[in-house]
């Protein structure tokens, strides 16, 4: 399996580095300013949140947590939400971006691009910009065809 490839990968060094990795993060940024980041949800790192979720969604992690800005990552696309008085963000992904519009269950042609957000607090107020960058897909596949990664095939058919 992929998992098995990518853990035959790794040395005992970079299994400490990812042992040291925290689910949850939360910083101050002002002392009125704090910032939640997690992977899928607080509770789950494969929990999607989307712009379009339930509103029970938000108003449980809001509750829950004491913090002004949310980030979260998981579903690879880029969302930026104002919900009451809370900012829900999810930065997008690098090198696996999907299109805005695809289909549940069928598998994406990636978008060649990475994305990320840049969020700024001045005089206690909150900016985001959403930013995404081409990448060259010619030298990701030549890089991925010389590699003996299991999925290898699926990787190189994702990009145009």
């Amino acid at each position: 399996s992929s998992l098995s490839w990518c853990l035959e990968q790794l040395d005992e060094d970079d299994l400490d580095f990812l042992r040291s990795f925290q689910s949850i993060i939360q910083k101050s940024l002002l002392s009125d300013i704090e910032l939640l980041c997690y992977h899928g949800s607080p509770d789950s790192n494969m929990e999607i949140i989307l712009s379009n979720s339930e509103d029970s969604i938000y108003d449980n992690i809001s509750s829950r947590y004491r913090a002004n800005i949310f980030v979260s990552g998981h579903t690879h696309l880029q969302m930026k939400k104002n919900y009451k008085d809370k900012l829900f963000i999810n930065p997008g992904s690098v090198g696996s971006v999907f299109p805005k519009f695809f289909m549940p269950g069928e598998t994406p042609t990636l978008v060649p691009q990475a994305e990320y957000a840049i969020i700024r607090v001045e005089d206690g107020k909150i900016s985001v910009i959403m930013r995404h960058i081409p990448f060259d897909t010619k030298y990701f596949k030549k890089f991925i065809s010389n590699s003996n990664i299991p999925i290898k095939d699926w990787w190189l058919a994702q990009y145009c």
